[in-house]
């Protein structure tokens, strides 16, 4: 996990990953609709959640990092001094 308010290349690959993976239902809910006879504009819709979805996605990964701690200096111990 990358640092908080930062995304590595890890957090990127994942989120590539779940955007193809969420894509594959969007799309067969859309040409599904479309083939029932739904207007563009309203299978449109579904697109547009799933647009949203990823957005989320990549803004939830770049908020919930790590925040980096200063490290702990032990007073008690000579090497430390």
């Amino acid at each position: 996990m990358s640092p908080k308010y930062s995304l590595n290349k890890q957090d990127i690959v994942n989120w590539l990953s779940n955007t193809l993976i969420f894509l594959a239902p969007a799309l067969i809910i859309f040409i599904t609709a479309i083939q029932n006879g739904t207007s563009l504009k309203n299978a449109g819709y579904i697109l547009l959640l799933w647009i949203v979805n990823t957005g989320v996605d990549i803004s939830r990964k770049y908020t919930q990092g790590v925040i980096p701690q200063p490290p702990i200096i032990d007073s008690t111990n000579p090497l430390n001094n």
